[in-house]
């Protein structure tokens, strides 16, 4: 399958999906909660909303009518993971707020695409989908099985025996490598989760993140060898890839060796068992192919990080997940979204082939499975602001720009609040309204509520921890 049709099925395998509001509903508590309202200034003309939507109309006619013989010579993907419509709506509101407005007037950038759409989602298996068989779907073409990446539909759910080749399926990324174009992948996960995972590996469960991942294996040991885990295959499968940036550096050592958590402050082992440091083999094929391995951990090193034509550049830069862009604001620790987006399309765009890039913003979705809205929307902000300053070192008469979402979360906005409330505070209604109470909007037994809910309860505790 040629890349430029892997392009055209990453439009139409667009995953925002929205839900419907569950009566259940969890209060999304927050300090912000406190936060004062916006004064509005309304609009004595009336011919203010007549005129934004002539411009508006106007724009899309000659959209319409636009015909264009450009030919894309760069892809970029931006995937934010779990960012159903609520999220979209509510991120645009905090971005608008942020800003010191009402909130509901502001523009997420990828709204000011040209072209935008829906479309449904679910795996080959499942009807609600997770990231990995999605990523396959977006990133390869193919809709697969729940929890598997790069594989097709006929593999077997954490199977090894079942991995069989001609069972794989590449990333349009692997093909614009072959194609002599230059990659990149930019995750606030760790950069072997699943939606950078399924760019590069192949694997009948996307929890084999490193061999110690499989002792619960249902499989006999003698089999498991069989199966490299996702951080064996990025080293082995991504070794073309220019540009990896994100998190999960305990993944690549051994448990014998330590390394230094920089939100912990203090040294933590490595995850994986034996003695092989897989930063060190990624280094050492990198010198086999006579080229530069350029490994950085910290902010700093990104900042100075330049570009050299004979370089490949890998950064770990947590040693799980990057933390939330809500608390790195507090101590700047690790490099945002923005500034390694940024870093990515500095060093790609220098080849006069093309590059390719995957772009994940893997921290809304985390946000949303914990119920903490104010986490997630913050993160849903942080990667607008990538998407912004990719725009703006690209040109789109050869650059090809997708945005989109994985899958949606049970997370809704309810109450007929004033316009300008706190997002993060409590549901509140004009002083003329009947069913005023200081300010505040009250459900049925008398108490106020939040605007931000989510339908799956207090949390939504299941299985050993898990949510959903």
């Amino acid at each position: 399958m040629s890349l430029k049709l892997r392009l055209v099925l990453a439009v139409f395998i667009l995953t925002c999906c929205s839900l419907s509001q569950g009566s259940p509903h969890r209060l999304i508590r927050s300090k912000s909660s406190r936060a004062q309202e916006v004064p509005l200034k309304l609009n004595s003309d009336p011919r203010h909303w007549t005129t934004i939507a002539r411009q508006d109309l106007k724009t899309a006619t000659e959209v319409f009518n636009q015909r264009t013989d450009y030919r894309a010579k760069n892809a970029i993907l931006f995937l934010g993971d779990g960012m159903g419509i609520t999220s979209v709506t509510a991120g645009r509101i905090l971005k608008g707020q942020l800003d010191g407005k009402s909130g509901e007037e502001a523009t997420l950038e990828f709204e000011k695409f040209p072209h935008t759409g829906l479309s449904k989602t679910y795996n080959t298996d499942m009807q609600t989908p997770d990231s990995a068989g999605t990523a396959t779907a977006y990133l390869c073409g193919v809709k697969a099985k729940f929890g598997t990446m790069g594989m097709n539909e006929l593999v077997t759910t954490s199977n090894c025996t079942s991995q069989l080749k001609e069972r794989y399926v590449n990333s349009f990324l692997t093909e614009a490598q072959q194609l002599g174009k230059s990659v990149g992948i930019v995750t606030t996960t760790r950069i072997t989760h699943a939606t950078p995972g399924a760019a590069y590996s192949h694997t009948s469960s996307r929890n084999w993140e490193d061999d110690t991942d499989r002792n619960e294996d249902v499989e006999d040991e003698s089999v498991r060898w069989m199966c490299p885990d996702i951080a064996q295959q990025l080293v082995d499968n991504a070794i073309n890839f220019t540009v990896i940036f994100g998190g999960g550096r305990l993944k690549f050592l051994p448990n014998t060796e330590t390394t230094f958590d920089q939100i912990k402050e203090k040294l933590v082992k490595g995850s994986r068992s034996g003695s092989e440091n897989l930063v060190e083999r990624w280094k050492k094929l990198q010198a086999g192919f006579g080229r530069r391995a350029i490994y950085i951990e910290t902010k700093e090193e990104l900042r100075n990080t330049k570009f050299d034509s004979n370089a490949i550049y890998l950064g770990l830069f947590a040693t799980k997940h990057l933390q939330f862009d809500v608390d790195n604001q507090k101590d700047q620790k690790e490099p945002t979204i923005e500034e390694m987006t940024r870093k990515a399309i500095e060093i790609l765009s220098q080849n006069p082939k093309g590059f390719a890039l995957l772009v994940e913003g893997g921290r809304i979705d985390h946000g949303h499975h914990d119920n903490l809205a104010k986490k997630s929307m913050h993160d849903l902000v942080a990667f607008d602001k990538a998407i912004k300053v990719a725009g703006q070192l690209t040109n789109s008469n050869d650059t090809l720009t997708v945005v989109t979402a994985d899958h949606s979360h049970v997370f809704a906005i309810g109450g007929y609040g004033r316009r300008g409330q706190p997002l993060f505070g409590k549901v509140t209604y004009s002083k003329n309204d009947k069913y005023n109470n200081k300010g505040e909007a009250l459900a049925d037994d008398k108490l106020p509520y939040t605007p931000l809910y989510y339908g799956d309860g207090p949390s939504g505790l299941r299985r050993a921890g898990e949510r959903t």
